[in-house]
């Protein structure tokens, strides 16, 4: 599939990835957290799917080890992601999260906008947690 310049793939999932962890319940209790407790913790959500701000965000299972997401979709309706798989991203640093989304196709239907991307990967922007990771 060709790249096709008109749609914005790092806005796309940007836009998309936000509304995820700042509309996620239980994101921000403060409660501190370990690394692979926060990939799991988000993995889970992900899995269990939802509505959320407008964003419905779904993944088919994830790797119970490496806390890997397989076969995910972010979508607000107009805008849709779909990857093979997505690392789970942790800083500890920052206390943010990010996906490297694997095997990408991201398609947008906003008018003027239209378009589709294939790729090989793409990493969303990190976004604060509502938490501390513990190093």
């Amino acid at each position: 599939m060709k790249h096709i310049h008109r749609i914005s793939s790092r806005v796309l999932a940007g836009a998309l990835f936000s509304a995820i962890v700042f509309g996620a319940p239980g994101c921000s209790d403060g409660k501190a957290r370990t690394e692979a407790e926060a990939k799991r913790e988000f993995a889970q959500r992900i899995v269990d799917g939802g509505f959320v701000k407008m964003t419905d965000v779904t993944a088919k299972a994830y790797d119970p080890v490496t806390y890997d997401l397989i076969d995910v979709e972010i979508s607000d309706r107009t805008r849709i992601i779909r990857a093979a798989r997505a690392e789970v991203l942790i800083s500890r640093a920052n206390d943010t999260v990010s996906l490297r989304l694997i095997d990408v196709v991201a398609a947008d239907s906003t008018p003027g906008v239209e378009g589709i991307v294939s790729m090989a990967s793409l990493t969303t922007d990190p976004v604060k947690l509502g938490f501390d990771v513990l190093d």
